[in-house]
């Protein structure tokens, strides 16, 4: 009796598992499927073509490469830097996955050990941002506008203490709005603004040198790292 149970069980069920078999194994291939229906990338590293910074009056100096950022003790002024990437030999249509690096050559925070920045997209052309000059408000306030005042949040970082000098820099994920913007500009050129967020207006020197526009630059990685399809 008990092998006529056994061989009953095995003939009513056998089938169903095989059907549940089945359709595993087709599931498991669909998804294969899809992974390889991702369009190709290639990727590229891109050097900022210009780079330096605005203060609050408006003024900067074509000259000068230093991207101050933040509150200078010596001169009570705040500063806003930008960085511009020329993508004429990025090819593609579509940018995905934008890195922004940054090596810090110095940092001063009377208050803490840390100062937060974020990074805003830039609407003034890029012949214009890097001439210079003096007065130039609209330009300082176009480096750090947020979404509410025309400007892209490209996203938001941290600096410390122990990131000056470290020989490894900062590496900053941008986000979508980056991304999209970063298509649209294929071809031509690309400037990010970048402001503090955590400055504190009593707080004394609040600033991070990342570039400070001489020969030790080549000591520091700054780069764009994206890939397109």
């Amino acid at each position: 009796m008990r092998g006529f149970m056994k061989l009953f069980f095995m003939a009513r069920f056998t089938p169903i598992m095989a059907l549940v078999l089945l359709m595993a194994a087709c599931g498991g291939e669909s998804e294969k499927q899809d992974v390889s229906n991702d369009p190709a990338t290639t990727s590229f590293t891109v050097t900022p073509s210009d780079k330096g910074w605005y203060t609050v009056l408006g003024d900067h100096t074509p000259t000068t490469e230093n991207t101050a950022t933040g509150m200078l003790l010596t001169s009570a002024v705040y500063y806003r830097s930008f960085f511009t990437f020329d993508l004429s030999g990025v090819t593609g249509t579509t940018v995905v996955n934008p890195v922004l690096r940054l090596g810090v050559y110095s940092m001063q925070s009377v208050v803490e050990e840390m100062e937060s920045f974020c990074i805003y997209e830039v609407s003034t052309d890029v012949t214009t941002l890097v001439a210079g000059g003096t007065g130039l408000t609209a330009i300082y306030d176009d480096l750090g506008t947020d979404s509410l005042g025309g400007g892209a949040n490209y996203g938001c970082f941290d600096v410390l203490i122990s990131d000056v000098g470290s020989g490894t820099p900062l590496t900053i994920p941008l986000n979508a709005s980056a991304a999209a913007d970063l298509s649209a500009a294929l071809g031509g050129s690309f400037s990010i603004g970048i402001a503090g967020s955590s400055l504190d207006p009593v707080g004394g020197a609040q600033n991070v040198v990342f570039s400070y526009g001489d020969a030790t630059d080549a000591e520091r990685i700054y780069d764009l790292q994206l890939d397109t399809y």
